[in-house]
C-alpha cells in the first residue's frame, strides 16, 4: 500500500513491494512522470518475486499533480530524506532519475546503481551529464534504448568508464517504445529491460 512521507517540499509518496529478504531497492521515475510507468512497475513486481523489497518513490511534485519538476537540490533532498527512511542497497532510476540515482550514489553506501534511459544530453544541446555517470562511485548499469535521443548506448560506452556497464534494447527509444519498423512492442522492449536488470542484481548485493 502505498505511504506518504512528509517533506520540506510536501508529502512524496512511497509504494513498496514485497519484502527485504536480500535487501531493498529504490526506484525513481523521469521527469513529469510517476513511477507508475511499465519499466519501473515492472521491475518492482520483479524484483519482490525474487526477494527483494522494492520501494517506489514519487516525488512530492508529481504527489501535488505538477509536471515540472524543481531544481535539483530539492529533489536530491527528498531523496537523502527516503533513502535514510528505507536504506536501500540499491538505486533504480529512470531519465532524470536515473540521474539522481548517480549523484544519491556518492553521497550514500549503496552497492548498485540501475539507470534506465540515462539522459546523457539534452536532444539538440550541447550538454553533458557525463560527469554524474562517472562520479558514481558503484558499479551502474545502463540500460538504453537504442534509439534515445538524449544518448544512445554508443555514447553511453564510449565514455570509457570502466563501473559502467551498458545494455542496448534494440528498437527502443528513450521511454522503451519501438516502432512498428523495429518489428517489436513497447511491452518487448520492456520486458527485455526489466529483464536485464533483474539478473544483472541477481538475488542480492555483491
Amino acid at each position: 500500500m502505498p505511504r506518504l512521507l512528509e517533506t520540506p517540499y510536501g508529502p512524496a509518496r512511497l509504494t513498496a513491494h514485497g519484502r527485504a529478504g536480500h535487501g531493498t531497492v529504490l526506484l525513481m521515475h523521469g521527469a513529469g512522470s510517476s513511477t507508475d510507468v511499465p519499466f519501473l512497475r515492472g521491475l518492482a513486481g520483479e524484483l519482490a518475486a525474487r526477494g527483494w523489497r522494492a520501494v517506489r518513490l514519487d516525488q512530492p511534485y508529481i504527489v501535488a499533480g505538477r509536471r515540472t519538476p524543481p531544481p535539483v537540490p530539492a529533489l536530491d533532498a527528498v531523496v537523502d530524506l527516503v533513502v535514510a527512511r528505507v536504506r536501500p542497497q540499491v538505486l533504480v532510476g529512470r531519465s532524470s532519475g536515473a540521474r539522481a540515482a548517480c549523484r544519491a550514489a556518492a553521497r550514500h553506501p549503496v552497492t548498485r546503481v540501475v539507470a534506465q534511459g540515462f539522459p546523457l544530453h539534452p536532444p539538440g544541446r550541447d550538454v553533458s551529464r557525463a560527469d554524474e555517470l562517472a562520479a558514481c562511485p558503484c558499479p551502474v548499469l545502463v540500460v538504453q534504448g537504442e534509439r534515445d535521443t538524449f544518448g544512445g548506448p554508443r555514447e553511453i560506452a564510449s565514455l570509457g568508464l570502466a563501473h559502467v556497464q551498458v545494455h542496448a534494447v534494440a528498437g527502443a527509444d528513450h521511454t522503451l517504445r519501438a516502432r512498428r519498423a523495429d518489428g517489436r512492442t513497447e511491452a518487448e522492449c520492456v520486458g527485455e529491460a526489466v529483464g536485464v536488470a533483474a539478473a544483472w542484481l541477481g538475488h542480492g548485493a555483491p
